[in-house]
């Protein structure tokens, strides 16, 4: 199992499908820093969209919607985003959200380089990179000596009107998990450290 000690100076990614457990397990590890007495060092960047059924499955939510308390750690940052793919009606409306969700959660990790902490956790970071690369994850990475995000990896959401999103973001977190020291991979039976 994994125990938060293990993780810190770490860089890791945790990735899988829609209710595949990231966000649960990224809050786990949240509560074990904390429980180690790092509250006061941990920045997190909450990017998820506001908890929703599609397709009878749970798609998004905040720490918050799961009782998290942000006055548990030195600063929390909820940013309100939209999944384009599952609430744009037509091709030119997914790629306005995508783009809008890219603009807000930059703000978030700009708020983050100018006040930069020793853990810096993301939750559904992959809303950030639906259009463009990692861009300004790769200055903040630089900034924290513990990286911890999870992202929405090969799963069931479909790009329905072909705006690329869903290529781009499987590229994307594959060039990332190229560069963090553990990735978590929730689509396999079990969890699994690649």
């Amino acid at each position: 199992m994994l125990d938060a000690v293990n993780l810190l100076g770490k860089r890791v990614l945790i990735v899988g499908d829609v209710g595949s457990g990231k966000t649960v397990l990224t809050l786990k590890i949240v509560y074990g820093l904390i429980d180690l007495g790092f509250g006061g060092s941990i920045s997190i960047l909450d990017f998820a969209p506001n908890s929703m059924l599609h397709c009878g499955r749970r798609v998004g939510g905040k720490f918050t919607d799961y009782s998290f308390n942000p006055k548990l750690v030195r600063m929390y940052i909820p940013v309100e985003t939209i999944p384009p793919r599952i609430l744009g009606k037509f091709r030119d409306e997914v790629l306005m959200y995508a783009n809008m969700n890219r603009g807000r959660c930059g703000d978030a990790i700009k708020l983050f380089i100018d006040d930069p902490s020793d853990i810096l956790v993301i939750n559904d970071l992959s809303l950030y990179y639906h259009v463009g690369d990692l861009g300004l994850i790769v200055d903040a990475m630089k900034l924290c000596k513990t990286f911890i995000a999870n992202a929405y990896f090969d799963g069931f959401i479909e790009d329905k009107f072909s705006t690329g999103i869903s290529i781009n973001e499987r590229e994307v977190t594959m060039n990332l998990m190229k560069v963090v020291d553990i990735v978590i991979n929730l689509n396999v039976q079990g969890v699994r450290v690649m």
